[in-house]
């Protein structure tokens, strides 16, 4: 999920800085869309640059499975009778 908040950040910030050189073409200095262009184009680098971590969906339900509540026979650990 923050990985689609991080992608529309990059296209926002991309869409910024256009508009930024744009202004800057006419004569307008804006800074506050640099600055805005800026931080939203570094919160997608932060959280774009990692590996998107692999499926597991053995792990899908691990919270349940710790307290006993499903998978009591799927469970290589779970003691038997």
């Amino acid at each position: 999920m923050l990985r689609r908040v991080a992608t529309f950040a990059l296209w926002l910030g991309l869409f910024g800085s256009f508009l930024t050189f744009a202004a800057y073409s006419v004569g307008e200095l804006r800074f506050d869309l640099a600055a805005g262009s800026l931080l939203l184009l570094f919160f997608a680098w932060l959280v774009l640059r990692k590996p998107v971590a692999p499926y597991r969906p053995d792990a899908r339900f691990r919270t349940l499975r710790k307290l006993g509540l499903i998978g009591h026979a799927e469970d290589k650990g779970a003691k038997g009778d």
